[in-house]
């Protein structure tokens, strides 16, 4: 008396962590609750050991004994808490479609040999081949392979060309009804498997996506400079315009419903995909430059680059500033053509180059300053 009396409260207990889990799923979402299937066998489980605890009225009525045949579906519950069973019965599910075509046309051959049975073995093997449900029942245990062997024994005990025939007649069959199709069934689940499993894979890894993205985007958006917020109102009044537009601001979501919310969402998930993917090639690309910058041969090009620019500067600064005794005349024209030979070989050593493409204005800056001092 006391397990039982122990097994009740435990029984209690288990409805109601299963009514409050029912009950928050709804405050939830009433309408998403009841888009999935293990949500509505929950419920009907969930329900069935709600009434059976608690219809003590009906203890000598039949409904009673049909609601505690109930109870026992609490099990199925166990196959939604774990993964690995729920994408078992899922991909069980998902091949029934492709099974019931196996299987129809498994039946068929069955029947078109069933006939062939009956027209040939009827006389001489009546036991198994007397009627076409005889022959159905036979050909079905060959499909079994269990219980063939007595089938064969039949057509053993007969003498002629019944007991070859019998032989070839059942190994045919057994080869193609049982084995082929067998395989071809294990092939329809098996497919079904893996394709759950990929699937699987992708929404753990999506969710495993979607939580690391958000902290990246998240700090970006700290880490920049706030900018001041300015009304569009004030903007308007700033703006001289014949035909001021005004700014909307109610929005009609009469037409809005779930579908093209979800698309709305799956947008913006694929924007913040995108922005993430585009801060990644950036980082790349920047860190490829540095590498480029850093090689010696670079850097030593860079520098000579800097140095004449700096140099044809100071020359222009003092013709500018007409200090020409800081540079003689002759001098500087000789400086001028030697300086420009020299950035003249660097710029054709570095055509088509991107990283250097100030240098390409100097030769043209040093020309001028040479024709300039030519004509003082």
């Amino acid at each position: 008396m006391s397990y039982a009396m122990f097994f009740a409260i435990f029984e209690q207990i288990l409805v109601t962590i299963f009514l409050w889990e029912m009950l928050l799923k709804w405050y939830y979402g009433f309408w998403i609750f009841w888009k999935d299937g293990w949500n509505i066998a929950d419920f009907f489980v969930t329900s069935a050991l709600f009434i059976g605890s608690t219809a003590s009225f009906t203890r000598n009525h039949e409904l009673f004994y049909v609601l505690r045949v109930l109870r026992a579906l609490r099990m199925v519950r166990s196959l939604a808490a774990i993964q690995g069973l729920a994408i078992m019965v899922q991909v069980i599910i998902q091949s029934v479609s492709d099974m019931a075509n196996v299987i129809f046309l498994l039946i068929l051959i069955t029947l078109v040999f069933a006939v062939f049975g009956v027209i040939i073995f009827s006389t001489e093997v009546p036991e198994s081949f007397g009627s076409l449900e005889k022959a159905m029942y036979s050909l079905f245990i060959c499909i079994t392979q269990d219980g063939w062997v007595q089938i064969y024994e039949q057509f053993v005990q007969k003498d002629g060309a019944t007991m070859y025939w019998g032989a070839l007649y059942l190994f045919i069959f057994i080869i193609g009804a049982s084995f082929i199709f067998a395989n071809i069934m294990v092939a329809a689940v098996t497919s079904n498997l893996e394709q759950a499993m990929i699937e699987q894979e992708e929404k753990r890894h999506t969710l495993t996506y979607d939580t690391s993205l958000m902290p990246e985007l998240k700090d970006e958006g700290e880490s920049g400079p706030r900018m001041p917020l300015i009304h569009v109102q004030d903007c308007i009044r700033q703006i001289i315009m014949a035909h001021k537009q005004q700014p909307m601001k109610y929005s009609s979501l009469e037409n809005l419903n779930l579908t093209t919310y979800e698309e709305f969402c799956i947008v913006l998930e694929a924007i913040q995909r995108n922005i993430l993917h585009y801060k990644q090639i950036r980082l790349e690309l920047n860190s490829i430059v540095k590498e480029l910058r850093d090689i010696l041969f670079n850097r030593e090009q860079q520098k000579q680059i800097m140095h004449h620019e700096k140099r044809i500067l100071d020359v222009t600064e003092a013709l500018l500033t007409n200090d020409m005794p800081t540079f003689k005349k002759k001098e500087m024209l000789s400086h001028l053509l030697v300086m420009e030979k020299q950035v003249r070989r660097v710029n054709n050593s570095n055509t088509g180059s991107s990283l250097y493409s100030r240098s390409s204005d100097i030769p043209q800056s040093s020309s001028h300053i040479i024709r300039h001092v030519s004509d003082n």
